[in-house]
């Protein structure tokens, strides 16, 4: 018995990590679809300057 309900516990530990994954890549490509290429362009040179220093 409390074998079993550790194993549930974890199965839903599991369930919704898989679906906060599943949210958050569908936001992302919400994201990737409504900003456009100059937007990223230049919010990677962003990060890249941020990345130096």
């Amino acid at each position: 018995m409390y074998k079993s309900i550790i194993s549930s516990q974890q199965w839903h530990g599991l369930m919704g990590e898989l679906w906060f994954r599943h949210v958050l890549n569908t936001l992302f490509s919400i994201i990737y679809l409504l900003v456009p290429m100059q937007h990223w362009l230049y919010l990677y040179l962003l990060l890249i300057d941020l990345a130096k220093q």
